[in-house]
């Protein structure tokens, strides 16, 4: 018993002197000391088994068998939950603009997007935007005049908030933009948030899925500018214990002149160090990924 509790408490103390180390200090020292004391305890137990080794029964020896069982558990454990929580996801953008069909003095031009998981685990989206701005080419631009112009035309999110991509399994986003007749082309950016399935498990969202109205603020954005929602993320009582009850805010900046989304995993609506923050971003695996493409617009012959 005294052996069993030992080394229970060996892997408390150092699950949450992992979890804390490199941003609750306080926690880390006092769970350290706690450590050593029980790994102390257990080198005395085991000192102890040993002397008494000779006395202790076949069938008491024959638990060996079940250190094999473990060993085959652990990498059991390896193979299906630690390799798909620490793969990287790779997704690919597809973008195609369909033939454009006149509507007065503006042409009506479809688009189409594509998102593909192709790694082997499935992919959570935590904010997507895609911005569309018509890009114009003057023919011969005077003396310090930009030859392009490129006025923004959409603003939209392509995928759901905390939305899986399965891998492949292709997601298609379908829409039309209304853009002047001169423009000969199309800006398409793409932004996505997302983190790895079963790394980050989000648990119920906050004011029922509604923006919110108190978070942590957005740098470089404006207040009445942003769009921000937030779910809880669903953690082990252990790791809850260690770093309280996190909770991740997902933002939407849309300011005439920055259009971007971003992230952050905080406890409350607390602003969190920045170290601390990338060191939870870390843990989690969020990640952010951008594409940008310029495709001229396809006209009927007609």
């Amino acid at each position: 018993m005294a052996c069993g509790g030992a080394v229970a408490s060996v892997y408390i103390d150092l699950t949450v002197v992992l979890y804390s180390y490199r941003f609750r200090l306080a926690e880390t020292a006092v769970f350290t000391g706690l450590g050593l004391l029980s790994l102390a305890l257990l080198v005395l137990t085991a000192f102890a088994v040993a002397l008494l080794w000779s006395d202790i029964s076949a069938a008491a020896k024959s638990l060996g068998a079940v250190g094999a069982v473990l060993a085959l558990v652990v990498q059991f454990w390896y193979q299906q939950a630690y390799l798909p929580e620490n793969t990287d996801i790779g997704i690919d953008y597809g973008v195609t603009v369909g033939t454009a069909a006149a509507n007065g003095d503006y042409s009506l031009i479809p688009v189409t997007l594509t998102m593909e998981n192709k790694s082997s685990v499935t992919a959570l989206t935590l904010q997507s935007m895609v911005v569309v701005t018509a890009v114009h080419y003057a023919a011969k631009p005077g003396p310090g005049e930009n030859p392009v112009t490129a006025p923004t035309l959409a603003v939209l999110q392509p995928i759901e908030n905390a939305s899986y991509l399965f891998p492949d399994s292709p997601y298609t986003k379908s829409f039309v933009v209304s853009a002047p007749k001169q423009d000969q082309a199309l800006q398409i950016s793409l932004q996505v948030d997302y983190a790895r399935v079963p790394r980050l498990v989000l648990g119920g969202p906050l004011n029922g899925g509604h923006p919110l109205r108190k978070y942590p603020p957005l740098q470089h954005c404006q207040a009445r500018y942003v769009t921000a929602y937030g779910w809880r993320i669903r953690e082990s009582a252990l790791r809850a214990f260690t770093t309280g009850d996190l909770v991740l805010y997902s933002y939407r900046c849309q300011s005439p002149a920055r259009l971007v989304i971003d992230q952050n995993i905080a406890v409350g609506a607390a602003t969190e160090p920045s170290a601390t923050e990338s060191e939870l971003q870390a843990h989690f695996g969020t990640a952010h990924s951008t594409r940008q493409e310029v495709i001229l617009i396809p006209r009927s012959s007609r």
